[in-house]
């Protein structure tokens, strides 16, 4: 899972993920913070895009709604980390953009723009 644009929660606030850097704190959905070990560039074939927050994810996210894990575009109900669920359209678009991929110590997930998206792909 890449993060094309959106900002990850981290201890000290959200951060753009293109400001990430190895040695952060990041938050899980549990708000425990995990030290986040690299930030490295890579690029996404497909794009998955929020129409409300605005996020975009690779293709391949799977992002954890207040249903469950999820891939793929179509109408889902997020919760924040203030558990609060809000209503968004999440599209598939097939082209390519440069997007960080993120590896946190002990960590399976973590808030793009209030959203919870799994970093294992599960």
């Amino acid at each position: 899972m890449l993060i094309i644009k959106g900002k990850v929660s981290t201890a000290g606030g959200p951060i753009e993920a293109s400001e990430l850097k190895a040695g952060m704190l990041i938050l899980d959905r549990n708000h425990r913070a995990r030290k986040l070990l690299s930030v490295e560039e890579k690029t996404a074939d497909g794009l998955l895009r929020f129409k409300r927050s605005g996020a975009v994810l690779s293709a391949d996210a799977v992002i954890l709604t207040a249903q469950g894990g999820k891939r793929g575009g179509g109408h889902v109900k997020m919760m924040t980390p203030t558990k609060k669920i809000i209503d968004d359209e999440a599209f598939i678009e097939p082209r390519t953009a440069a997007g960080y991929e993120l590896t946190v110590e002990n960590g399976s997930n973590l808030f793009v723009d209030g959203y919870c998206v799994s970093l294992k792909g599960e």
